[in-house]
């Protein structure tokens, strides 16, 4: 039985040898800060508080963006619609580990 308000989600990534591995969670628009240090993202929405936090292998780096790259490498971007894109904060965690491994997600919400 888990936390009140709180969602686990666990990627595990079974096989073998090292592989280069990202994870994307793409998050409702809104007022974001966002620490490398924690591996978090918190998004205040008028419908209330989100907090997304990563934890996985030692080498695993978390960043965001939103709205970046433009059309060589784009990252942080949405589309509902053929030939829409809208900036969306996207968080990525990328690693280079040796399988298997496990990505947690834990999910806070809060009105």
């Amino acid at each position: 039985m888990g936390e009140p308000g709180v969602w686990v989600v666990t990627d595990e990534l079974l096989g073998r040898g090292d592989h280069d591995v990202a994870l994307r969670w793409h998050a409702v628009d809104g007022a974001t800060q966002f620490s490398p240090v924690t591996n978090s993202l918190t998004v205040n929405h008028p419908n209330g508080r989100m907090l997304l936090q990563l934890q996985g292998p030692k080498d695993l780096k978390v960043t965001l963006a939103r709205g970046e790259g433009g059309t060589s490498r784009p990252s942080g971007w949405e589309s509902r619609y053929y030939q829409e894109r809208l900036p969306r904060p996207t968080l990525t965690a990328q690693v280079r580990a040796t399988l298997p491994f496990m990505i947690t997600t834990r999910i806070f919400l809060s009105t």
